[in-house]
C-alpha cells in the first residue's frame, strides 16, 4: 500500500518551484544555485556540517559562490555534502525498492547500504536506543531525520502509518528519496518541494513541527536525533557479545552485495539470487539463535543479566532481523 502512495504521489503531484536548485553540472559536480549568492551562501556551512557528521573529517574550506552574468549564483557543493549523497545525487538506481526510509536510515549512519526498507524497520530504528524524538520547542538540527505519518492509510493495523521519511539539512533544503520506484532519484532538494509533494503543506502548522500532537493530525512530522550504530556499539561494547559483531558484519556484507546490484545494475543471474537467499537463511537462524543464546548463557552460568544489558541485546539482533527483512523484500524485487 504505501508502494503504491508513493508512485500515486509521485506522479500525481507537482512540486512548486523553490528559489533553490540542486543539480548536476557536466562535469559531475554538485552545484547549489539562487537568485544571489546571498542565498547560496547561508546554506553552505550546514550542508558542511552535514558532510562532517556523516563522513567525519576536519571542516572543509567553504567555496565562494560564483555570480552569473545571465543566470543565477551558484557554488559547489560536492566536496561539503556526505560521499553516499554527492555520489547518488540526481541518480536513479537500476531496480525499484531503495526507498526514503532506508535513505534517510544510511545517511544517520544506522544501517550501512542503500536498499528497500520496510516500513516497520524505520518504526523499529525510530524507536529504538539510537533515536530521540525531538520535542515541542526544540529546532530541528543539520542531520535530524524527519518521519512523515498518518493516519488516513490503515494498512498496518498500527496507531499510525509511515509515509515518508527525509533528512534536514537546513530550513531550506531536505535530502530525500521520494519513492520506491527506480524513477525517483536520491537527492538533495528545497524542503517546500517534498512537503508539497506529500501533501504536508496543506497542514497546519503545527503539524509540521518538533513535538507535533499527533492527535490533532490526520498528516504530521516527528523529528528525530539520531547516533550511529557503530557508535553506539563503541559505547556499549562490553554488553555486545563476539557472536552478534560476527552475524553483523556478515549480514553487512550481504547488505553491500545486495546495494551494489539494486542501485547501480548489473546481471544477478539466478544462481547468484538463491545463493544470496541462502545467506540470509543461514543468518537469520544464528541471529534468533543469538535472541536466545545470549539470555541463556547467563542464567546457565548463574546470572542475572542486567535490565539495560539485556534490553540491549534484545535491540541489535532484533535490529538484525529487521534489516534482514528488509533485504529479503529487495532481493525479491530484483527478481521479479
Amino acid at each position: 500500500m504505501v508502494r503504491f502512495l508513493a508512485l500515486v504521489l509521485s506522479l500525481s503531484s507537482i512540486p512548486a518551484l523553490a528559489d533553490l536548485q540542486v543539480d548536476r553540472d557536466a562535469q559531475g559536480h554538485v552545484l547549489l544555485s539562487a537568485p544571489t549568492c546571498e542565498e547560496v551562501s547561508t546554506e553552505l556551512p550546514s550542508i558542511r556540517l552535514w558532510g562532517q557528521q556523516v563522513d567525519g573529517g576536519p571542516p572543509l574550506a567553504l567555496p565562494t559562490p560564483e555570480s552569473h552574468i545571465f543566470g543565477n549564483c551558484t557554488a559547489d557543493i560536492t566536496r561539503l555534502m556526505p560521499r553516499v549523497a554527492s555520489e547518488h545525487q540526481g541518480q536513479q538506481p537500476a531496480y525499484s525498492g531503495p526507498n526514503c526510509w532506508n535513505t534517510s536510515l544510511v545517511l544517520s549512519r544506522i544501517v550501512p547500504s542503500l536498499r528497500y526498507a520496510e516500513p516497520e524497520e524505520m518504526t523499529f530504528w525510530m524507536n529504538s536506543p539510537l533515536c530521540q524524538v525531538l520535542k515541542d520547542g526544540q529546532a530541528p538540527q543539520t542531520g535530524d531525520v524527519v518521519a512523515l505519518r498518518s493516519r488516513q492509510i490503515p494498512q498496518s493495523g498500527g496507531p499510525f502509518d509511515e509515509v515518508h521519511g527525509y533528512i534536514f539539512v537546513t530550513p531550506e533544503l531536505v535530502f530525500s528519496k521520494n519513492g520506491y520506484s527506480n524513477s525517483s532519484p536520491f537527492a538533495l532538494q528545497p524542503k517546500t518541494d517534498v512537503e508539497a509533494l506529500y501533501g504536508l503543506s496543506a497542514q497546519a502548522e503545527e503539524c509540521r513541527s518538533p513535538g507535533a500532537d499527533a492527535r490533532a493530525c490526520t498528516t504530521w512530522v516527528d523529528y528525530y536525533r539520531c547516533e550511529g550504530l557503530d557508535d553506539f556499539l563503541k559505547q556499549n561494547a562490553t554488553a555486545v557479545p563476539k557472536t552478534f559483531t560476527v552475524a553483523n558484519r556478515e549480514l553487512s556484507c550481504t547488505e553491500k552485495e545486495i546495494s551494489d546490484h539494486a542501485v547501480a545494475g548489473g546481471v544477478l543471474t539466478d544462481e547468484a539470487q538463491r545463493s544470496i537467499g541462502d545467506s540470509l537463511s543461514v543468518l537469520e537462524r544464528s541471529v534468533q539463535d543469538g535472541l536466545a543464546q545470549d539470555h541463556l548463557t547467563a542464567l546457565a552460568n548463574g546470572e542475572k543479566p542486567q535490565a539495560t544489558d539485556e534490553g540491549t541485546l534484545r535491540f541489535l539482533w532484533t535490529g538484525l532481523l529487521r534489516r534482514i527483512s528488509s533485504l529479503r523484500e529487495q532481493l525479491g524485487d530484483m527478481s521479479a
